[in-house]
């Protein structure tokens, strides 16, 4: 389905008008649940026009951390359509009942006739644009609140740095639940008024390569499990159209990057961010890049590097800019805003920066171990791993021994990954050897979380549970 800019503005003020009717004004949270369509992006329209503040929520999410999300957030409304009603409901049986949202559906909104002029402006740059929960793919999820500033100045940032514009036409299959895929995705190429496709799942690696071609995108965005998925399946002529692969989340493989230039002769270029900084924070360019980087900050940020014992040549990351969310919302206190001390936000990355501004991920603090007195990087150790065996998919994680201490689990989708292959290929190419993992754990696939990245707590209840079964190994 298509439409244009017009149709689409008509339609969103339907809806808006009759979720002022609802009671939605300046910073309430609504939170619309099923799959992204243009149904989904009409809502979340008619959600900014109406004046509240949009929390988007994955249908894959199991129903406890549905009815986690809104008791933290204190939505008091949530837009569904038929099919998804009944997992809705299901969900949030267990809220008490000053914390279950009004159901609205969305099929009522269609059929309702409403104006379809503009409402009068009901919010303000500082009001608050969306609550976005954090992938707790290392941790607790956190609820990211951000306001139209943070939102706009992003996309500003995002739209000069890279030079997006006319006559670009943008793909999309990113969920709009990550900030990536929301503001990225959809929110900026809107904003620099360009086509853009907007495919529902980014898992659909056979479909998704005809339609690019179809559709003549210029623009490719997504991550680097996403696109290799995509690359493998695609011919040549499917991205012939494409210009660049602007990909974020986490770190292009040089495999990928290789396979896309020699195959499909353009360029992926890497980014960064955190759902914190609404969310993009550096960039490569095709004018200023350095692969094995994620780009240098973009315009309006400013950046701290924090002191990490054990680390002489990196440390800490913390961002400032107008893109900074305005704060967390937490399990502790559900409703309660907590604002970055000072406007400063702690990324947890340790990075390095050149003497261009290139910056350099070196792991997340969380994702450090120490060995032998030593601070290791997991993705450090993850990294030349991939070097060794490019083909697959690893992920290192640091775990308690009962009697050794930490000691470093590889976790791969190789089935013939073996540790003197390993050993000799670190021996070779100089790496340290505290590094190697003591162990390699072989399955068939390693859980992957619906935004593309590793589900590293699950990862380490593998690598736990087989440590239980060979103790003494």
């Amino acid at each position: 389905h298509s439409i244009t800019y017009a149709a689409l503005n008509e339609r969103a003020n339907r809806w808006a008008h009759q979720l002022i009717a609802l009671g939605v004004s300046d910073d309430v949270v609504v939170t619309p649940f099923w799959a992204r369509d243009l149904d989904f992006l009409t809502a979340i329209l008619a959600i900014f026009k109406a004046g509240g503040a949009y929390l988007p929520l994955y249908p894959g999410t199991p129903s406890n951390r549905i009815s986690q999300i809104m008791a933290q957030s204190r939505s008091p409304l949530m837009l569904t359509n038929h099919a998804y009603q009944p997992l809705v409901e299901s969900a949030l049986d267990t809220l008490q009942p000053d914390q279950r949202p009004t159901i609205c559906l969305i099929e009522d909104l269609d059929a309702a006739d409403a104006p379809h002029t503009n409402p009068p402006r009901r919010n303000t740059l500082d009001s608050l644009a969306y609550v976005i929960f954090t992938s707790g793919s290392t941790g607790i999820p956190k609820g990211v609140v951000l306001t139209h500033r943070n939102i706009l100045s992003n996309c500003d940032q995002f739209l000069s740095y890279v030079g997006l514009g006319p006559p670009d036409r943008l793909f999309s299959a990113l969920p709009v639940f990550h900030s990536f895929g929301m503001t990225c995705g959809m929110i900026a190429p809107m904003l620099a008024g360009i086509p853009v496709f907007l495919y529902p799942s980014p898992l659909h690696y056979k479909q998704i390569p005809p339609l690019v071609r179809k559709f003549t995108a210029t623009i490719l965005v997504g991550t680097d499990t996403f696109a290799m998925g995509w690359g493998r399946v695609a011919r040549k002529e499917d991205f012939s159209s494409v210009r660049v692969g602007f990909l974020g989340a986490e770190k292009i493989r040089e495999s990928t990057r290789a396979y896309y230039e020699e195959k499909f002769d353009f360029p992926l270029v890497e980014g960064y961010g955190a759902s914190e900084a609404s969310p993009a924070i550096a960039a490569n360019t095709l004018e200023f890049r350095k692969d094995g980087s994620v780009g240098r900050p973009m315009p309006g940020i400013d950046v701290r590097i924090d002191p990490v014992p054990g680390l002489a040549d990196a440390g800490r990351l913390v961002v400032r800019g107008p893109n900074v969310m305005a704060g967390y919302l937490t399990v502790d206190a559900p409703g309660v805003l907590k604002p970055p001390e000072g406007g400063w936000h702690d990324t947890g990355d340790i990075v390095s920066i050149d003497e261009d501004w290139f910056i350099t991920i070196r792991g997340r603090a969380k994702r450090f171990a120490k060995i032998a007195g030593e601070m290791v990087s997991l993705a450090g150790s993850e990294a030349r791993i991939s070097a060794l065996w490019p083909d697959n998919v690893h992920a290192v994680v640091a775990i308690r021994h009962p009697k050794k201490g930490e000691e470093l689990v590889l976790v791969t989708d190789n089935m013939d990954a073996g540790r003197e292959e390993l050993v000799a290929f670190f021996q070779k190419r100089g790496f340290g050897e505290i590094m190697i993992p003591r162990r390699i754990v072989r399955v068939g696939e390693l859980p992957v979380m619906a935004t593309g990245k590793l589900d590293y707590p699950a990862v380490m209840e593998i690598a736990e549970a087989k440590v239980r079964e060979t103790p003494e190994a």
